[in-house]
């Protein structure tokens, strides 16, 4: 077994002249062909070689960071975890030893690749965190962690089929994310998806390696489940660190499960809770947040204040970083730099927050309109109320008010009194735009 880490190869160019606001973006590509890696690595600006096969010629680019590539050379099979993965008294490259297999049972945020006699392999993630992009490039298959460096590479221009569909809905469903990218000719691979690219050409094959479980298990059983998950996830990403560790406690459930779970595996004197105080006297993140720091008294809680931060909208377009397409927390990225330099200050080694809590673990709300449509019930039943929560009440958190009429069994023939009531046009004898 032979362990390779990133190259230090010194980058050929300056980054920010051909990716304007990329400079701090670690990206990657796959290319099987060893003339057009080489060619890759010498023309994209910033980029060095990452990994080498057993023969020493380069199939992996780009600009993640080397404490994020994790390699190892198994006989002719060259095999790469790319980001964090989490690894309970063991290493990566042990693990990897068992196989593509045993790497994607693991917890943590990374993507895994591939490459082999027949060709390279590429596995996304489930969720679609760490997407993956193709490109083809003087002939040959290229594959991305990211579609705006493919774009670059191939000189694709915008897909208008793309940006039409994302103007009509912001929250673009997962069956158009699938098919296309802001950019014309650079494909995505769907999340939970297994691309495989042969070695000497021809039709490349995506196929998914990962489905959703049955819906099998009891909510006590289910939710036992997900915290031995996330527990074993930010043990994993906690044991690899050799600094502080910070959270970002907003006082929401998913911040606050986050900070339970780091004060108990570090040291309690290592933890730092950082707080931004809301603007608005009706927002009570801050008083939930006071709250869980009080819980946790060995842990340090850093209140950032209203008049300290900076504003929305400050120092655009100048601080807004470049990503694959538009994302709403641009608004506020000026107040994210500012934070993130607070605990860079501090010397934190791992931040952890809740962002993308509500996604992983809420359904989207389109489930009601079937529901209703099958069971109006319970679809104003779902709408209406929700199930209380134990670890709500030994916090504190009072359960959300149940819509009126919507709990009782009249609410069935409300709705069909609201159904046959006819509609009126407004006064005036214009109807309303």
């Amino acid at each position: 077994m032979t362990v390779t880490r990133a190259s230090t190869t010194t980058p050929t160019a300056d980054p920010s002249r051909a990716f304007p606001g990329w400079e701090n973006l670690h990206w990657w590509m796959l290319i099987t062909d060893v003339s057009v890696a080489t060619a890759v690595a010498s023309r994209v600006p910033g980029a060095s070689v990452l990994v080498r096969d057993g023969n020493g010629q380069p199939w992996l680019v780009g600009t993640v960071r080397p404490c994020q590539v994790h390699s190892v050379q198994v006989g002719r099979v060259s095999t790469a975890a790319l980001g964090d993965p989490a690894v309970a008294g063991g290493t990566v490259e042990a693990v990897a030893q068992r196989g593509a297999g045993a790497l994607l049972d693991l917890a943590g945020a990374f993507q895994l690749a591939q490459l082999g006699p027949a060709g390279a392999d590429v596995w996304t993630d489930p969720v679609g965190y760490h997407r993956a992009y193709t490109a083809t490039w003087r002939g040959r298959l290229v594959v991305g962690s990211h579609a705006g460096p493919l774009a670059w590479l191939t000189g694709a221009g915008l897909d208008r089929r793309w940006w039409a569909a994302r103007l009509c809905s912001p929250e673009m469903p997962a069956a158009l994310r699938d098919l296309c990218s802001p950019y014309a000719g650079v494909c995505p691979v769907p999340a939970g998806y297994r691309l495989q690219i042969p070695r000497e050409g021809g039709a490349s094959r995506c196929s998914p390696w990962w489905q959703p479980p049955d819906a099998d298990l009891a909510l006590p059983a289910a939710a036992g489940l997900l915290r031995d998950r996330l527990s074993a996830a930010v043990t994993g990403r906690i044991s690899a660190a050799d600094g502080p560790i910070t959270v970002q406690l907003s006082g929401g459930l998913d911040s606050t499960a986050l900070a339970i779970v780091a004060a108990r595996t570090a040291a309690p004197q290592d933890v730092l809770l950082a707080t931004v105080q809301a603007a608005s006297p009706a927002n009570t993140d801050t008083v939930w947040a006071r709250r869980v720091a009080g819980a946790l008294p060995a842990a340090r809680h850093r209140m950032v204040g209203v008049e300290e931060i900076p504003g929305f909208f400050e120092d655009l377009p100048e601080a807004t970083p470049r990503f694959d397409e538009p994302v709403g927390h641009v608004a506020g990225v000026a107040r994210t730099r500012y934070v993130a330099h607070l605990l860079g200050a501090h010397g934190s080694a791992v931040h952890l927050n809740g962002q993308g809590g509500d996604e992983a673990v809420t359904a989207p709300l389109a489930y009601l309109r079937d529901l209703l449509g099958r069971d109006r019930r319970r679809g104003w039943l779902s709408c209406g109320s929700r199930p209380r929560c134990t670890a709500c009440r030994r916090v504190g958190w009072p359960p959300p008010p149940p819509r009126p009429g919507a709990t009782t069994g009249g609410c069935a023939g409300s709705t069909r009194g609201a159904r046959s009531t006819p509609r009126r046009r407004p006064s005036g004898g214009r109807r309303r735009r």
